[in-house]
């Protein structure tokens, strides 16, 4: 369950990464050159993985 868990967790990082790119390119914005290093920790993908792998756990331990 835990191996599920973590490819149901990158699965959502590439699919999340995938909207954000959709949506960025149709409701883009010229933001300030500081902004670009905002993401050098990779937040939103660490976000996304978490997010995946407990929706996938809480999900399998309250159905089953």
């Amino acid at each position: 369950m835990i191996l599920n868990s973590v490819l149901f967790g990158i699965a959502s990082i590439i699919i999340g990464n995938i909207v954000g790119f959709i949506v960025g390119y149709f409701l883009s914005i010229d933001l300030p050159k500081v902004c670009k290093t905002w993401n050098k920790n990779y937040i939103m993908e660490i976000s996304l993985f978490f997010t995946g792998m407990i929706t996938f756990l809480a999900y399998n331990l309250l159905v089953k």
